[in-house]
């Protein structure tokens, strides 16, 4: 190995332990940073090796608390998929399996919404119903979902 080869394996490892002394990132993340501080991908890859094996990486960990935030956001367990596996790098297997085991049952969740934004809304008025409506579609639960949640709570 060259100097130039271990200054450089040396600099990308002190900047990923810093990195991840201030926040946890996935995998893909860290290579991502790595690679825009001009590390080359040869070297990248060997760091987050390094970092995996002395347990400074955890996608599982990583990947648990991307779902518990955006579940958190009172979106379906669905819209929650959608919206994290379009983000580069996170194994699809690990995020279903994470949001079968966190998330509520779908009418859960939009009873939740209901009782906390439910009492803004007037029901008499069809305006007002289609865009709450719309705004619940957008998040991911279905429109007869909706539906019966609204006839059973009125």
């Amino acid at each position: 190995m060259s100097a130039n080869i271990q200054e450089e394996e040396k600099m990308g490892k002190r900047y990923a332990l810093y990195l991840l002394s201030k926040r946890g990132y996935l995998s893909s993340d860290l290579m991502a940073k790595l690679e825009a501080k001009g590390i080359s991908s040869e070297i990248a890859k060997g760091i987050i090796c390094f970092c995996l094996e002395k347990g400074f990486l955890d996608d599982a960990q990583q990947i648990a608390r991307l779902v518990a935030k955006e579940l958190r956001k009172a979106q379906s367990a669905k819209a929650v998929f959608f919206k994290l596996r379009a983000k580069k790098g996170i194994d699809e297997n690990l995020l279903k399996s994470h949001l079968e085991q966190m998330a509520p049952s779908n009418s859960d969740a939009l009873q939740k919404w209901l009782m906390k934004n439910g009492r803004k809304i007037d029901f008499n008025d069809p305006d007002e119903v289609r865009k709450m409506v719309a705004k619940l579609c957008r998040k991911g639960f279905s429109r007869n979902e909706i539906f019966s949640a609204i006839k059973s709570k009125h």
